[in-house]
C-alpha cells in the first residue's frame, strides 16, 4: 500500500519537474540544433494597424506612440488607433494634440466603462489593413520591432506573431528581479517553441502581430484576453511564432502585493481559456503536448504540491523513510518561505515562486466560486 503512495508523489513531484525543467531544457536544447531561417533584407511596406487601449494612461501614452512613429515602419502604410475607455486623467487631450501634428493618429473615446477585451473588439472593426498589431500603452517599441514582426509572419507564414518584450529595470527592489528573471525564462522557452514546433503558446498581449482576420472576438468578461486570442488562432488551425528580434520594453513590477494582484486576475483567466479551449487537449502533437508541458501543469502545480503532501502524510506515520524526508523537506521550504531568511537570496527567488503559486491556487478558487472583479484596471507599475 505505501509502495503505492511513493509511486504517486514521485509521479506528482516528476509532473512539476517536467513543466519547469524538462520540457523547457529540451526544447531548448532542440532549438539549438535547428538552423533558423534568415529573413530578406528588402523593406516591407505592407499596410499596418496599431491597436492601443488606453484607461487613464497620460503618464506613458506619448512617449508611447512617439516609439511607434519614429520607428523604422514607413508611415505611409502605417495607422495607429487608440481607444480611450473613459480616462479621466487627461490622455484623451494628449491624443487629440498629438493627431493634430500626425495624420497617421486616429483615436476613439468611449463614455462608458467597456474593458480591455471590449475596446480590443471595437478597435479591431475599424481596421481596413490585412495585419495589425495589438500593444499595450506602456509598452515601448524598439525602433525596428514592427519591421521584424512584419519579416517573421511572412517567412513563417504565420498568422500570430508574439514580440520579445523586455524589462526596463528601472530598479531591483521588491519582486523585480524575480519577475525579470521569470521573463527572460520565458521568451527562451517562447523562442524555441517557435523554432521547433512552429507554434508559441502564451504570447505577451503587450504587443503582437496577428493577421486581421484571424483577430476574435474576445468574451467581454475575458480576463487573459492576450492567451484567448492566441489560443484561438491555434484551435482554428493557424500558426503562431515568436520574434526574439522584434523587441518591447514595459516598465517592471516592483511591489509584491501589486504583482501578486496581477498574478491573481491572470490565474482566474487561466481557468477561464482552460474551459473554453479544452479541446485542445485532443489535439495532435505537438500542440496538445506544448499547452499541457508548457501551461496547464504550471498552473495546476499547487493542486499537485498539496495533493503529495496530502498523500505523504498516511505513510510517515508508519515511519516510511521517502514519506518524512519529503515532509521534512517540505516543512523546511515553508519556514524559508515566511521566516527571517525570506528577503535573501535563492530563498526570495523560492518565495516568488510559492506566492506565485499561491496565486494560482487562489485565482482557482475564486474562478470556481465565480468571484472577483471582470473590469479592466492597468496595473499599477514603476514609471
Amino acid at each position: 500500500m505505501t509502495y503505492w503512495f511513493n509511486v504517486a508523489v514521485i509521479s506528482i513531484v516528476y509532473l512539476i519537474v517536467h513543466s519547469y525543467f524538462i520540457y523547457p531544457i529540451s526544447t531548448v536544447v532542440l532549438s539549438k540544433l535547428k538552423k533558423r531561417k534568415e529573413r530578406d533584407a528588402e523593406s516591407l511596406e505592407v499596410p499596418l494597424t496599431v491597436l492601443i487601449a488606453a484607461r487613464n494612461e497620460a503618464s506613458v501614452i506619448e512617449d508611447k506612440i512617439l516609439s511607434i512613429l519614429h520607428g523604422n515602419y514607413p508611415l505611409s502604410a502605417l495607422q495607429i488607433l487608440v481607444g480611450s475607455d473613459a480616462s479621466t486623467d487627461g490622455t484623451d487631450e494628449i491624443l487629440d494634440r498629438m493627431a493634430q501634428s500626425w495624420p497617421q493618429i486616429r483615436s476613439i473615446r468611449f463614455e462608458k466603462r467597456q474593458g480591455k477585451s471590449a475596446i480590443m473588439n471595437a478597435l479591431s472593426k475599424e481596421v481596413r489593413s490585412e495585419w495589425m498589431v495589438s500593444t499595450d500603452a506602456n509598452v515601448l517599441l524598439h525602433a525596428d520591432a514592427l519591421s521584424e514582426l512584419m519579416h517573421t509572419a511572412q517567412r513563417e507564414k504565420a498568422d500570430l506573431v508574439g514580440a520579445h518584450i523586455q524589462y526596463q529595470s528601472l530598479e531591483f527592489r521588491g519582486v523585480a528581479w524575480e519577475e525579470d528573471s521569470y521573463l527572460k525564462f520565458e521568451n527562451a522557452l517562447k523562442q524555441a517553441e517557435s523554432d521547433v514546433f512552429g507554434l508559441v503558446i502564451g504570447i505577451e498581449g503587450g504587443c503582437y502581430l496577428i493577421r486581421t482576420k484571424a483577430f476574435p472576438s474576445i468574451p467581454r468578461n475575458a480576463l487573459v484576453d492576450d492567451f484567448y486570442v492566441n489560443m484561438h488562432v491555434l484551435s482554428k488551425g493557424g500558426k503562431t511564432a515568436w520574434c526574439r528580434k522584434a523587441r518591447c520594453v514595459e516598465d517592471n513590477a516592483v511591489e509584491e502585493e501589486e504583482e501578486f494582484r496581477r498574478k491573481l486576475r491572470i490565474s482566474r483567466g487561466n481557468f477561464q481559456n482552460l474551459i473554453w479551449f479544452r479541446k485542445i487537449f485532443f489535439k495532435r502533437f505537438p500542440l496538445s503536448y506544448s499547452f499541457i508541458s508548457h501551461k496547464v501543469l504550471r498552473w495546476f502545480t499547487p493542486h499537485l504540491m498539496l495533493f503529495a503532501l496530502v498523500l505523504s502524510l498516511y505513510p510517515a506515520w508508519m515511519g516510511e523513510i521517502f514519506s518524512r524526508a519529503f515532509l521534512t523537506a517540505s516543512a523546511l521550504v515553508w519556514i524559508l518561505v515566511i521566516g527571517p531568511f525570506k528577503g535573501s537570496g535563492a530563498v526570495k527567488s523560492l518565495r516568488h515562486f510559492y506566492l506565485m503559486n499561491y496565486a494560482l491556487w487562489k485565482g482557482f478558487i475564486l474562478y470556481t466560486k465565480n468571484q472577483g472583479e471582470y473590469v479592466w484596471e492597468p496595473t499599477k507599475r514603476k514609471q
